[in-house]
């Protein structure tokens, strides 16, 4: 099996998170709390935890985001198996679900879930802590979590049957005992090429030594061939860039040339414009002047006329308005005249109206007075009762906290007698005619039922006496605590002032139905005085003094008298001869202002005519119409024949050339003085390339390489040839003894086999015994053997990750899947030991897919494999 994309959502500190994964060996890095171990635990949910579980056991809760505990955590795995692509989807807790997505078709929930324990060969998911525990299977042994690599023995209880599998197929391999003269025989062969420090000797370093020389003749060659190269290129381009500023500078010279000659054609044509625009400018000047002097007579001439028709028009305005005044005079003393007699009738009917008004005032606030003092009475009244309620609420409620705890009290005291009822013995009687017993004092006959609580005698005669104990020991403690609770409840009714719990209810009842009378009461009471009896008493004495005063004022306005007028009419009346004599007055002020206006007026007028008669005179007698016409006749004749002209020359002339011209000349002037200045720095350039190419002596340069690379070429091929040949003798050494270690380990213990091929690597001269066929239990090494348990927790935990890795090939072979999760393993590993570890991984790699979690990447970047970095804490 092997992965390729993993997604979460919503899982612990992880909003969305997308990792991605390759064959072989997959970095993945963060810091402490970075959520490496949350990606681990999604991995496993998402392959053995059941969607639907929300059991602790199963450790489904944990996804959950530590703000979020109503959300639906979710992981997607893409994986491959047996050349197949498949995509597990979980939802898990809130609205779960799961989907398999690949052939033979789409699966869902738990067909989906059997689907995949199938395909993968693991067990069967469960909810309960412990089956969820073995549902791990040869992943339980392969995925090691934090802390747990030194824990081989419950690992293995979950792989156990696929490990015998592979045992018995590792039992059938055998080698021969013949190989060792050749493996002594190939050991002094690889001495010729190695040392015992494995670094490279004799022949096999000559042949480095000469190989790395020639690598460093022919680097240099190459260099300093770039270097001439380089410069050759500059000066050809600054020769090639020297021709073509010659060429551009004749050009930019001709184009020069052209433009003057347009600009210069340009300003002569601007001039003669101006200078046509100047003698238009004073013929007009001068037309403008006739124009002037002529519409100066024309204005006096109508003014004239004007100013005498104004004046007979005003001479007639006038004599009307001196007859309009004196009728407005009359009619202004009419109105005054009725105005005064309206004003006296006025007095009269006012006088009366207002007598009226403060009588019909007075019998309101005589009524008012009345019901005030009425209500008072009944307020005081309803005040005494408010008191007399309050008294009897006061004398009669026992209160609630008392009525509680006698409740409390009596419920004691029956579930007291009801424990003692429990207890005690129960008799039931049923006797023939005539028949009697004796229970104690008391005598029974007939048929009825007794209860027993205490010690008693029951005497039956002709047969005898039977002594009665019901409850046994718990009876009389039952009974004292009857006693004590009666004597609580009668202490308390004694406190309380009364004999019985009913007696304390019907109390608070008639307390509660005085309570509802004292609110009927009270907001009666609210409704005739709303701010209280003083209240009351102040409006009272208030109405008392308004009565008062308008006895008071009556008696200054005396009796009625004279003709009930309409007060109304009268002052509408009044309002009206109000309105007409303001008008008149108003009317009359204007026609005087209009009178004096006019007669300013027509003074103004006769002295405006005698001006303007004698200015047309005299302009007249300077000036004819007949030598003013010709003149301006000829003044239009000239203008036209201008006019014409400077149209004709400004069709031809374009005003925006002169700027264009202008800008361009500027721009020559730019362009010239910028080639002369490339020309100079491009002169020493070329000056300083030449003399650089003499100095460097380029000659027989490519001979030289030619000669550094055939002997480079021939150092590799002796290098490699050695190299290969020491290879295949390594090799063979290597091959021959982990052949003669595994012929040499019991056939019931194959695993060893598998183990040897890691841990040699990092105990080269060291052996692993087993207590059983598949858990490690001692470390042999040249100073003695050990208990794994007795070794440092580093070295316990390296030899369980070798361990894992051996078991994971001999899983591989049989088509298991071996996908290994490690997750900061080798935390206590020093620097020597991790960096054997880390070839051990990179060799692992080439068989298994290995997920590393890390916080230390800058440990692994060695190993070629770029990490994938989760966020930080925070981010």
């Amino acid at each position: 099996m092997k992965l390729t994309k993993l997604e979460l959502s919503a899982v612990r500190r992880f909003h969305a998170l997308t990792l991605t994964f390759r064959d072989g060996l997959n970095l993945i890095a963060g810091p402490n709390e970075s959520g490496k171990s949350t990606v681990v635990e999604a991995l496993r949910a998402a392959f053995f935890v059941p969607h639907g579980s929300k059991s602790e056991a199963t450790g489904v809760r944990k996804l959950l985001p530590w703000n979020a505990p109503n959300a639906s955590p979710r992981v997607i795995v893409v994986f491959e198996h047996a050349g197949t692509t498949y995509t597990l989807d979980k939802q898990f807790l809130r609205k779960p679900s799961c989907t398999l997505g690949g052939p033979p078709r789409p699966l869902g929930g738990t067909e989906a879930e059997r689907f995949l324990t199938d395909l993968l060969s693991f067990s069967p998911p469960s909810t309960s802590a412990k089956q969820a525990a073995q549902a791990f299977g040869v992943s339980g042994l392969l995925w090691i979590t934090q802390g747990t690599a030194q824990d081989l023995k419950g690992a293995l209880e979950r792989a156990e049957q696929p490990l015998e599998r592979c045992i018995e197929a590792a039992l059938e391999e055998l080698a021969s005992a013949r190989a060792l003269p050749l493996l002594r025989s190939l050991k002094r062969e690889l001495e010729r090429y190695y040392g015992n420090s494995g670094a490279p000797v004799d022949a096999l370093r000559a042949a480095q030594k000469e190989r790395e020389a020639a690598e460093a003749k022919v680097d240099e060659l190459r260099k300093k061939r770039t270097e001439h190269l380089s410069r050759l290129d500059a000066l050809r381009r600054l020769v090639e860039r020297e021709a073509e500023a010659d060429v551009e500078d004749q050009r930019l010279a001709e184009d020069e040339r052209c433009n003057k000659q347009r600009l210069d054609s340009w300003n002569a044509a601007r001039q003669r414009l101006q200078d046509l625009q100047r003698e238009l400018d004073a013929l007009r000047a001068r037309r403008e002047a006739l124009s002037e002097r002529r519409r100066r007579i024309d204005e006096r001439e109508e003014a004239l006329r004007k100013a005498q028709a104004e004046l007979h028009g005003a001479t007639r305005r006038l004599e009307e308005l001196e007859g309009r005044r004196r009728g407005l005079l009359l009619r202004m003393a009419e109105l005054r005249q009725e105005l005064s007699v309206l004003e006296a009738r006025r007095e009269r009917a006012s006088r009366m109206r207002e007598r009226k008004r403060l009588a019909t005032e007075r019998q309101s606030q005589h009524e008012a007075f009345v019901a005030l003092e009425n209500g008072y009475r009944k307020a005081l009244d309803l005040d005494a009762h408010v008191r007399r309620l309050d008294a009897d609420i006061r004398a009669t409620d026992p209160g609630e906290e008392t009525v509680r705890h006698l409740r409390t009290l009596h419920n004691d005291v029956e579930t007291s007698a009801a424990r003692l009822d429990a207890l005690a013995l129960r008799i039931r009687y049923r006797l023939e005619p005539g028949v009697t017993i004796q229970l104690d004092d008391i005598r029974l006959n007939d048929e009825g039922e007794r209860i027993v609580d205490r010690r008693a005698e029951l005497k039956i005669p002709g047969i005898g006496i039977l002594e009665l104990e019901p409850g046994g020991s718990e009876l009389e403690p039952r009974r004292r605590a009857l006693e004590t609770a009666r004597a609580a409840l009668r202490d308390a009714l004694a406190r309380a002032g009364m004999t019985s719990l009913e007696e304390a209810e019907r109390r608070r009842e008639r307390a509660a139905r005085l309570r509802e009378e004292h609110a009927g009461v009270r907001q009666a009471l609210g409704t005739l005085a709303p701010t209280g009896l003083d209240g009351l008493e102040r409006r009272l004495e208030e109405t008392r003094r308004t009565l008062e005063d308008l006895d008071t004022r009556l008696a200054a306005l005396g009796t009625a008298d004279g003709a009930d007028d309409d007060v109304e009419q009268l002052d509408a009346a009044l309002s009206q001869l109000h309105k007409d004599i303001g008008s008149g007055e108003s009317d009359l002020r204007g026609v005087e202002t209009e009178l004096a206006r006019l007669r300013r007026q027509i003074g103004d007028l006769e002295a405006h005519i005698a001006y303007g008669e004698q200015q047309l005179a005299q302009a007249l007698g300077e000036d004819a119409r007949d030598p003013l016409d010709a003149q301006m006749s000829e003044l239009e004749q000239a203008i036209e024949t201008r006019t014409i002209d400077r149209q004709s020359l400004c069709a031809r002339h374009d005003p925006t050339e002169g700027a264009r011209f202008e800008a361009q000349r500027r721009d020559y002037e730019v362009k010239r003085r910028t080639l002369e200045n490339d020309r100079r720095l491009r002169s020493g350039e070329i000056h300083q390339l030449r003399a650089e190419l003499r100095a460097f002596g380029a000659d027989g340069l490519e001979n030289q390489l030619a000669e550094a690379e055939a002997r480079l070429e021939a150092a590799r091929d002796r290098e490699r040839q050695l190299f290969l040949r020491a290879q295949a003798l390594r090799w063979l050494v290597e091959r021959i003894e982990r052949r003669r270690q595994e012929c040499t380990a019991e056939l019931r213990r194959p695993v060893q086999s598998r183990v040897a091929h890691y841990v040699t690597r990092l105990f080269p001269r060291a052996e692993i015994q087993f207590g059983d066929p598949f858990v490690p239990s001692q470390l042999v090494r040249a100073e003695g053997a050990g208990a794994l348990s007795e070794l440092s927790f580093g070295t316990q935990e390296q030899i369980g990750l070798l361990c894992r890795l051996a078991y994971a090939d001999l899983l591989g072979q049989r088509g298991f899947p071996t996908l290994m999760v490690l997750d900061d393993v080798l935390a206590y590993t020093d620097r020597e030991r991790l960096d054997v570890v880390k070839r051990v991984l990179v060799d692992a790699a080439q068989r298994h897919q290995i997920l590393l979690f890390t916080c230390h990447p800058e440990d692994f970047l060695d190993l070629g494999v770029a990490p994938q970095y989760l966020p930080p804490p925070g981010a």
